[in-house]
């Protein structure tokens, strides 16, 4: 009985601190609104023009014009082009189901040759013997010819190749 009776008190002491509390904060937004000028921060009483100013004339008159207003009819009707967001939704699902999937094939695939020497090794071995016959001498002339130009164009911006005779 005892206990009950102490909690009453207390709750009642809380609650009316929070009465307070919220008079206190309402009596401070009153205050700050007392002291606002209401005619300088609304768009009910705007700042005037320059008189000076070289629009201002033109400024006057856009003040005072009278515009349409838009009405309800003239906002355009909801696009049929766009997803929804279930597609979305399912879209982004496939996207992170894929990366998953790459990450667990490079984890079971991993890149194991590093030795960039013996793979070439290994592929030049791959080739038939009459594919890698060399060039006759006169296609490779005219091939270290041709690369010739080309580097002496390189090496030169703005002037002509030497061609060699």
């Amino acid at each position: 009985m005892f206990f009950a009776k102490a909690m009453q008190q207390a709750g009642a002491r809380g609650q009316r601190a929070r009465i307070a509390a919220l008079i206190a904060l309402t009596a401070l937004g009153f205050a700050v609104v007392a002291c606002a000028d209401i005619g300088r921060v609304s768009a009910m009483n705007p700042t005037p023009v320059n008189p000076e100013s070289p629009v201002a004339k033109a400024v006057g008159a856009a003040a005072r014009a009278t515009y349409p207003t838009p009405s309800f009819a003239s906002v355009p009707p909801v696009p049929t082009d766009v997803r929804s967001p279930a597609a979305y939704r399912a879209e982004v699902a496939d996207v992170v189901t894929q990366r998953r999937d790459m990450a667990a094939w490079l984890r079971s695939h991993p890149h194991e040759n590093t030795d960039t020497e013996a793979f070439a090794a290994s592929a030049r071995g791959e080739i038939p013997a009459r594919e890698s016959t060399p060039a006759d001498a006169g296609r490779e002339a005219e091939a270290r010819v041709f690369a010739d130009k080309l580097r002496a164009a390189a090496r030169a911006p703005g002037k002509a190749p030497k061609t060699p005779h």
